[in-house]
């Protein structure tokens, strides 16, 4: 019957795999494929051993079959069998690469070999099943083993050249990716891709999509050349949800260099971007406040009019500005003195469908209440739409035109 004696085992499943020529030089044997590290092709590990027959190194062409078992004896089969059929065997010693897939998980296996060579009729199954050890480079990669580098590389880099996901992260009650970072990022995300390629995404149907926390730097980093930076989606909670127990920090803080939108939020038929408070602004802009002609909600002109200035815009705000150009007098706004308390206000911008309302400015500080007609106190301001063009008539109380101070806003 033949021996079978296990000279070196390697389990190559990740990264690289360091096959030392000390360890099985010594008279009669052959020399190892290589003494460099070499890279690694799927989940190929090479196996090397030694195997007598009647007490003599065997040399010969020998069948193998090779399993995987999670028990020295009995136990339960792991992955399936290898059939190696023409197997060289020289001075009893022999090397066969070995892919059993992907079965290791950080549970302990062993290898079970069973041999024919030239003249038997029979398998014979060698005992004991062999225990695969870890090589240095998978030990740092078994469950609860930490990762650790110095240099300014990535500690780990994981590639995935096709269509999948290169890392994917899953846990039933906590993070599925957990990241930390004592200056820099916790988890950083780059994304090249066109079409919905995410530097990094986030997915839960009842919880965080992503979440991420640093000390002092950025909690969550994303970068897309063309796609979003960082893109979550949830089911059932929030997209992205970003706290902040600094009490001068943002709970979301939004920056563009390149002139763009700091912070955008669009909704399909809710509301794009909400904002709460219980003690403090529920919305605060500081800077100036821009909407679109054919939207509501926000004023898109104000102007204060004096008709006892040379220049009688003397304060002005226009949304349809940008910068400072916005509450820079005279604002792009022409204001026109046709005759007493008559004015033609060009703001730039059609107006039709606009809400607009002037208030006039009283001249006379005595109180002017009908029917007392000899009163020159202003009683209301009239306002009319023409294209591009308000009229504003200032009007006093015994019903004539009159000069005065107005505000005009346009809504």
């Amino acid at each position: 019957m033949p021996t079978y004696t296990p000279l070196f085992r390697v389990v190559n499943t990740v990264a690289l795999v360091l096959i030392a020529g000390a360890l099985l030089a010594g008279p009669g044997q052959a020399a190892p494929p290589s003494t460099e590290l070499q890279a690694v092709t799927g989940g190929t590990f090479t196996y090397q051993g030694q195997l007598k027959r009647r007490g003599q190194p065997a040399n010969a062409t020998c069948a193998f079959q090779f399993s995987l078992w999670n028990a020295v004896t009995g136990g339960t089969q792991r992955g399936t069998t290898l059939n190696l059929n023409t197997v060289r065997v020289t001075q009893g010693l022999f090397t066969v690469p070995l892919n059993f897939g992907n079965p290791f998980t950080g549970e302990a296996l062993w290898l079970q070999t069973s041999v024919r060579c030239d003249g038997e009729a029979a398998f014979t199954t060698l005992t004991p099943r062999q225990p695969l050890t870890a090589t240095p480079y998978a030990l740092g990669l078994v469950p609860g083993a930490t990762v650790e580098g110095s240099a300014n590389t990535p500690t780990l880099r994981v590639n995935n050249l096709g269509e999948g996901v290169a890392v994917h992260g899953s846990a039933t009650n906590e993070p599925g990716v957990y990241g930390t970072s004592s200056t820099s990022n916790g988890v950083s995300g780059v994304s090249s891709g066109t079409g919905a390629a995410a530097g990094v995404y986030g997915q839960s149907t009842g919880g965080r999509g992503v979440w991420g926390r640093s000390t002092s730097g950025q909690g969550v980093y994303g970068h897309s050349i063309s796609q979003a930076g960082v893109f979550g989606e949830s089911q059932g909670f929030d997209g992205g949800f970003f706290r902040s127990q600094g009490a001068s920090a943002a709970g979301v803080s939004g920056h563009n260099e390149a002139g763009g939108m700091g912070v955008f939020g669009r909704s399909a038929s809710g509301i794009g971007v909400l904002g709460s408070s219980t003690t403090g602004y529920a919305f605060r802009a500081d800077g100036h406040a821009r909407q679109q002609l054919d939207k509501g909600g926000w004023a898109k002109l104000m102007v204060v009019v004096d008709y006892r200035t040379a220049s009688p815009v003397v304060r002005c705000f226009n949304s349809q500005l940008s910068g400072s150009a916005a509450t820079s007098v005279p604002c792009d706004i022409q204001a026109a003195r046709i005759g007493e308390g008559y004015w033609r206000i060009n703001v730039g911008f059609d107006v039709t469908s606009r809400f607009a309302v002037a208030t006039a400015h009283a001249t006379n500080p005595r109180a002017c209440l009908p029917p007392d007609t000899t009163c020159t106190g202003l009683g209301w301001a009239q306002v009319e739409y023409d294209g591009r063009t308000i009229i504003v008539r200032t009007i006093n109380y015994d019903g004539f035109f009159k000069d005065a101070p107005f505000t005009l806003i346009v809504y």
